[in-house]
């Protein structure tokens, strides 16, 4: 049987061979695997009575949704008697509860600022949800107006989350390029491919910011020019 997360499931257990003139008594039981009660599904315990009548009995089996981003997980339904005359087959069924959670996972600010030649650190951590579960983003970086590796170190970088890592950091760097320039930036970005991860914000934008000096002067100290002629006077980039 499968149920998702938060909902319930009918179970079924039947007479398949013989006719009964009396009343059979058989015992439904949960026990847990993966899935524990009463975290994950509510606990079963019932006598189920079968008789000449009653030859199929169907019960509703809970599961609980708990929030939590984590595999599916499964339980066992078992079948018992203290009727020698009636024989369980098959006696056991599994459950297993599918994972219905999402969780958030996004830049802790979407703009950086890093001064040419420098590092930043960039940090990414999980804003919504609980992991049980690893959780894998891929950050990486787009050109802008600044472009790898001229301007900086292009990244791409795999980042597992877990119960116990909810927030990671990683340095950027830039490049000192001594170019006299306008503040360039570039972008990271989140991408993954797990469909319970909402990633939120996807985008962050990092400024740099030049340090570069020129030196402009003259290109001589002194000049000398004849009365009533001119003299060309140079200002260059040193």
């Amino acid at each position: 049987y499968t149920v998702e997360e938060g909902l319930m499931v009918e179970v079924c257990v039947l007479v398949t061979n013989g006719t009964l003139e009396r009343d059979a008594i058989v015992i439904l039981s949960s026990v847990n695997d993966e899935a524990v009660a009463p975290g994950d599904y509510d606990a079963v315990a019932e006598v189920l009575i079968f008789s000449a009548s009653v030859t199929r009995i169907c019960r509703n089996v809970s599961s609980v949704e708990d929030g939590i981003l984590e595999e599916d997980e499964d339980f066992t339904l078992t079948l018992n008697t203290t009727d020698g005359s009636v024989n369980l087959n098959p006696d056991e069924a599994s459950v297993t509860i599918t994972d219905d959670d999402l969780i958030t996972i996004g830049f802790e600010q979407t703009t950086y600022t890093v001064e040419e030649g420098l590092v930043v650190e960039v940090c990414v951590l999980v804003t919504n949800g609980t992991l049980e579960r690893d959780a894998i983003v891929i950050l990486s970086s787009v050109n802008d107006e600044a472009v790898a590796p001229g301007d900086y170190d292009a990244v791409v970088d795999i980042l597992i989350f877990s119960a116990s890592v909810t927030r990671i950091c990683r340095n950027v760097s830039s490049v000192d390029d001594d170019i006299l320039e306008e503040d360039e930036d570039f972008t990271l970005i989140l991408t993954t491919t797990d469909g319970s991860v909402n990633l939120n914000p996807d985008e962050a934008s990092v400024i740099i910011t030049d340090d570069d000096r020129v030196t402009i002067g003259f290109e001589q100290t002194t000049y000398t020019v004849e009365e009533g002629l001119v003299v060309e006077v140079c200002v260059l980039v040193t």
